[in-house]
Order: structure tokens, then sequence, then C-alpha cells
């Protein structure tokens, strides 16, 4: 029920109530004169209109009442199923807008995966290879530095076959499986992100001095299960998951195009 019919019998409940005063003033007003004049009321006539009159107020108000207390319950429904409808739209509307959203950037890493493949599928050497590589991640992703190392086939020794902005003081050291951070990542077969990079593992010169980058992501480049290559990428900013994501499933299909260069 409309407002408007809601407020048309609550005008309507009031002013029966208010008749009902004015007729009750007026019938009790002739019932005084007559005693006054006789001692009884002499014409029953008043005393049977009035009591009708007076039945009838009382269910016309009682009706009133309840139309005016069901229309408050089915404003409340309505109220209520319209905000659970909104609430609906609007939680599908964001569903869907993520929905596109996710499939907009798992679109957009697809393409810049395939991007990368075709830079590094005309590589020569392993260091071209490994330099095209951290530079077309370190420039999408905004990191600052990066190493890349790799193995021959027989060999038990990862090498430093490339570099992306390093200035380090000292070169970077070979390792055997299991050996420091990357050793674990080439044995473990998982990318790793160390947020509290160790004391001058990197250093970045600028204008200002040397400042060092808070956090570090290795990850394995794989060949049928085969660690044949590691990266080392370090960043000012810390490393959301979908960037971890796309770096790894590069470098997993990255090691077909390596293993041809080792």
């Amino acid at each position: 029920m409309s407002m408007e019919l809601y407020n048309k019998y609550r005008k309507i409940a009031i002013i029966s109530f208010i008749l009902f005063l004015i007729i009750s003033f007026i019938f009790f007003a002739i019932a005084w004169n007559q005693q006054a004049d006789g001692g009884e009321i002499k014409n029953k006539f008043w005393l049977i209109i009035f009591t009708i009159l007076m039945l009838a107020l009382v269910i016309l108000i009682f009706y009133s009442s309840l139309v005016t207390s069901d229309s408050g319950k089915i404003s409340a429904i309505i109220h209520e199923k319209v905000e659970i409808e909104k609430s609906e739209i609007l939680a599908q509307m964001t569903e869907n807008d993520e929905v596109e959203k996710e499939s907009e950037e798992e679109s957009d890493i697809a393409e810049f995966i395939d991007l990368v493949l075709k830079e590094i599928k005309s590589t020569k050497t392993n260091s071209e290879f490994g330099e095209k590589l951290l530079k077309k991640i370190a420039n999408r992703y905004g990191f600052v530095q990066g190493l890349f190392y790799g193995k021959k086939s027989r060999s038990q020794n990862y090498t430093c076959l490339a570099r992306f902005a390093y200035t380090g003081e000292e070169e970077p050291k070979n390792f055997k499986l299991g050996e420091a951070l990357t050793g674990q990542v080439a044995k473990s077969r998982e990318p790793i992100i160390v947020e509290e990079i160790p004391e001058n593992y990197f250093k970045i010169e600028s204008g200002l001095g040397k400042v060092a980058p808070k956090y570090l992501i290795i990850s394995p480049i794989l060949l049928n299960k085969q660690v044949i290559g590691i990266i080392e990428l370090a960043s000012f900013k810390t490393v959301d998951k979908n960037t971890i994501d796309t770096i790894s499933e590069l470098c997993k299909k990255a090691g077909n195009y390596l293993s041809k260069l080792l």
C-alpha cells in the first residue's frame, strides 16, 4: 500500500474520532436537558441513534487501525524486498566487474608472456637470453636490479650469465644446489620472496648515494622438472601474488628456449 493511501486512512481515523467526541458531547447535552426537565430521558430515539453511531465509529476506527497497521507492515516488507534486490543487483554487478577485470588481467598476462617468449626465442647466447628476460620483467613490474644464473646439463654449479642494472661491489658468486638463497630455490623448484634482503646483497647507486632494495624474488627456470636456470629480481616495493605467478609461469615456458643455449 502506498504512503498516500496510508495517510488517507490515517486522516479518516482522526476525523472519525473527532466526530465521535462531538456527537457524544451533543448527546450528553440533550440527555442532561431532558433529565433536568422530566427527571428521565423521554425520547429513546436519540439513545438508539447515538448507540448506532458509536458502534459505527468504533468499527470504522478499528478498521482504519488495521489498515494503517497492515499498510505499515506491507511498506516495511516492500522496502525490505527492494533493499534485498538492490543488494543482490549490486553484488552481481560487482562480481561481473571482478570477473571481467580478472579476465582482462589474464589476457594481459598471457600477451606479456607471449611477447617475452618471442623476444628470447631469437636469442643466440645464454647471456643474451638472460639480459632480455631480466629487462622485460624489470621494465614491466618495476624491478631495479636483476641477475640470471644458468648451468649446463652435467654441471652442478650455477653461474651468473647475465645482469640487469647490477652495480654490486662484488661479482655474483656461483652456487650449488642447496647453497644460499638461490641454491635453496634450485633445490625446492619453487619461487620465494625475501622481504628483508641481507646487508650488501644488492646496492642501487644514484646521485644520492647507495640505497638497498627491500624486496627480492628468486624464481627457477624449469625444464622437465629440472632447474636449469635461476633469476633474481630486486625491488623497492612489495611484490604481489599476480606478479609472482606471472614470473613463475614465464620461467616455466622459458625453459624450453634456454635448454637450447646451455
